[in-house]
């Protein structure tokens, strides 16, 4: 789960997370490159193409999780 373009996770979407979890599903939350606590130079940058790429790395990493059954 990510936020919209300018969003981080701390706005809240762990209380989303935590509802979505509590009822069986696996959650991963992430802020985009550029937002978040991370130190890149470019801070706050809004880059469609950059996000997509970001929830599809995002979706790599859970399926490589062993907690997670990438199959379903």
């Amino acid at each position: 789960m990510a936020l919209g373009f300018p969003g981080v996770k701390e706005q809240y979407l762990d209380d989303f997370a935590d509802a979505f979890s509590a009822s069986g599903l696996g959650v991963l939350v992430f802020d985009f490159r550029n937002f978040g606590t991370n130190e890149e130079e470019s801070r706050q940058e809004i880059d469609p193409v950059n996000q997509i790429r970001g929830y599809r790395h995002a979706f790599t990493y859970a399926c490589s999780l062993h907690e997670i059954d990438a199959g379903v």
